[in-house]
């Protein structure tokens, strides 16, 4: 399941996602609700300027972190 990645017991996790069985896996490493489900925007969301820079340009290319600090424009 989608949120099976982000669960801490993901590695040894043998119980089907959501079940009593995995609420009490859960609350073995202290995590009373699911694990959130993260998408790509999110963790593109999550990234400092410096790490969206580093993933998202070629290599040389100066101009992405001050452009990420930028203040949007908006449409009028």
């Amino acid at each position: 399941m989608r949120g099976c990645k982000n669960c801490p017991a993901y590695a040894k996790c043998t119980v089907t996602y959501r079940s009593s069985a995995c609420e009490a896996l859960r609350g073995t490493y202290g995590i009373d609700s699911d694990p959130e489900i993260a998408t790509n925007a999110d963790r593109i969301r999550g990234m400092s300027n410096e790490c969206r820079a580093e993933s998202y340009c070629y290599t040389g290319h100066t101009g992405m972190i001050d452009w990420l600090c930028q203040t949007a424009e908006e449409d009028t």
